[in-house]
């Protein structure tokens, strides 16, 4: 047996606590490791010096031993539940067929799928026309007419035409669902964690067209007209009306649109003439849901059948788009990959299904302002850290604690290095949260696939429907030329009659002119070198509502504008007074 040889009582070489059994006597003894393991000398040098106390110094080789952890390493591997089972439908095609052949009725497998797949995508493109031939414009669930006002500029001449403008249309599945996470102002309302729809018709029967406010999301607005249904999209005309007033607060097919008591310059309708004009309408619902079954079976096929080569490659491609198979690694027997990581895999594809939901998107203080959101955030960190906690034990059985622990200080230092760049700032994207944490499911248990295969899903949904966004943003790429600050003061305006009229004084640095909204839409737009510093607004009808907002306006170093927050409404009453 050797010896211990100790400074304090702290071993000078990393040891192993044996025990025996010998002649009845149970003891335990320390076993010098063989010269071929390393030391905790050579893996974390004598930092401490000796004025410290034992104690202390005790203390910091027993937290250097426990990180290392036990050894030799202990590393995990599945042990499967009714492996023969398991394993059945490999053996059997192993034995009553050749090599070759798997290989052709893989190949064919491969065809048959990618028939099936872009058949229906053709069918349900190609097959969605009007009756004159005309293919549908695809949109999205917050596509519209009137994105912003700064968007449209000065009048809206950005946005215009404001009438005359008739198309199909088709919209994707799940449009009801949509909302916003940044505030946005109708009237005298501040609009937020919702669905954009202003307007609709109060009568129920079947002659009354609602008419929308052009801001409003189209999709959405044809499903509260019952023109499409938000299980699987559909198909429709909508035409552009030019200016509309007062948009009443309806609620059909689960959607309560917003109500607006004033007018705006361009509204639009879905015509019941043209509901007639439209063919095929079966085919022109979204197929997700089909394609996603038609995956899901040759997916499960292959996987349960095949052996892992070839796999990842299809997989990994075939998620992205929305063609997917699973990664069976060879020490994994297929039903744990099937169920465990392509079904994980599947949740982190779908996200704009699954996690979206949440009622989170950032995690800024305007953000954590939306209901329901501290709670879920506190059940997240809660989850992650039982998840951090359980993944950090069993790198420390397996003796890789010490290399990951280095890996993430290194990786945390950099982004902090990151947030010092000037004038940029740091964006962790989705595609980017996921690469920075599938280094942490390397291991071979059930929980690390799940996880594997669920950042799997969230890196292909975020590169496929954003991109690889860089990592460094500046903030024109994050709020484009709209910047957040101070908003001017406005004194009370002067009225005369239908006739309104504001003032204000010199604009200062860092500022150079005044941008004002009526009703929403930017009417007013002048720099201080050009001494316009006053705006008079005249009502177009005595018996409605007028809406102001005032913001300021900055030139940009390499030419345009900049145009900032704006302030809270203030109402020119029906009876001719100012309310702010």
């Amino acid at each position: 047996m050797n010896t211990v040889n100790s400074v304090d009582g702290v071993p000078d070489t990393m040891e192993m606590l044996s025990y025996s059994n010998q002649s009845g006597r149970q003891s335990f003894e320390y076993e010098a490791v063989e010269e071929t393991n390393l030391t905790l000398q050579s893996l974390y040098p004598k930092l401490i010096p000796d004025i410290f106390a034992a104690p202390l110094k005790r203390a910091y080789y027993a937290l250097t031993t426990w990180v290392i952890g036990p050894q030799p390493p202990r590393v995990y591997t599945i042990q499967p539940a009714f492996r023969y089972l398991q394993i059945a439908p490999i053996q059997l095609l192993r034995r009553y067929s050749s090599q070759k052949t798997r290989v052709w009725l893989l190949l064919s497998i491969y065809i048959v799928w990618a028939t099936i797949f872009l058949g229906t995508l053709g069918i349900s493109v190609f097959g969605c026309q009007t009756a004159d031939y005309r293919s549908p414009l695809r949109l999205s669930c917050n596509s519209r007419f009137w994105p912003s006002s700064l968007a449209c500029g000065l009048h809206g001449q950005n946005c215009a035409p404001f009438h005359d403008r008739t198309f199909t249309f088709r919209c994707s599945a799940t449009c009801r669902d949509t909302i916003i996470s940044t505030s946005e102002i109708n009237g005298d309302q501040e609009i937020i964690y919702r669905n954009v729809v202003v307007g609709g018709s109060l009568k129920v029967n079947s002659t009354d067209i609602p008419i929308y406010r052009g801001d409003s999301f189209i999709c959405s607005a044809a499903i509260h007209a019952g023109l499409t249904n938000n299980e699987y999209g559909g198909i429709g005309i909508v035409s552009a009306i030019g200016e509309h007033r007062n948009f009443p607060s309806v609620e059909s097919n689960g959607i309560l649109s917003i109500g607006f008591n004033s007018s705006f310059p361009i509204a639009f309708t879905f015509p019941e003439s043209g509901r007639a004009t439209i063919s095929s309408r079966g085919f022109c619902q979204d197929p997700r849901w089909i394609v996603l079954a038609t995956c899901l079976l040759f997916i499960i096929t292959i996987d349960l059948n095949y052996v892992p080569w070839g796999i990842l490659w299809i997989c990994f491609r075939g998620v992205y788009f929305s063609v997917a198979l699973a990664l069976d690694p060879a020490e994994f027997e297929n039903y744990y990959t099937t169920v465990l990581w392509l079904g994980a895999c599947w949740v982190g594809a779908l996200s704009n299904f699954t996690f979206e939901r949440l009622p989170i998107q950032r995690l800024t203080p305007h953000n954590l302002g939306q209901p329901g959101a501290m709670p879920t955030v506190i059940v997240l960190v809660v989850l992650i850290v039982i998840i951090a906690l359980g993944q950090a034990w069993a790198f420390r059985i397996e003796g890789r604690m010490p290399l990951y622990l280095t890996f993430y200080a290194v990786t945390g230092l950099l982004l902090l290095a990151l947030t010092t760049v000037p004038h940029m700032n740091l964006r962790l994207h989705q595609y980017i949260i996921a690469l920075l944490l599938l280094p942490g499911t390397t291991l071979q248990t059930r929980p690390s696939l799940v996880y594997q295969g669920l950042l799997v899903g969230l890196f292909i949904n975020g590169v496929a429907r954003w991109g690889f966004d860089s990592i460094l943003q500046t903030p024109t790429e994050l709020f484009g030329n709209h910047f957040k600050g101070t908003v001017p003061h406005i004194p009370p305006p002067i009225i005369d009659g239908n006739n309104i009229t504001f003032s204000w004084a010199n604009v200062t640095a860092p500022f150079d002119g005044v941008s004002i909204l009526v009703n929403d839409v930017q009417r007013f737009g002048s720099y201080e070198d050009n001494m316009l510093r006053s705006f008079t607004y005249t009502r177009n009808y005595t018996d409605e509502l007028v809406y102001f907002r005032f913001g300021y306006i900055r030139h940009l170093k390499i030419g345009g504008s900049s145009i900032g927050d704006h302030s809270k409404p203030g109402t020119w009453m029906v009876n001719g007074s100012w309310f702010q």
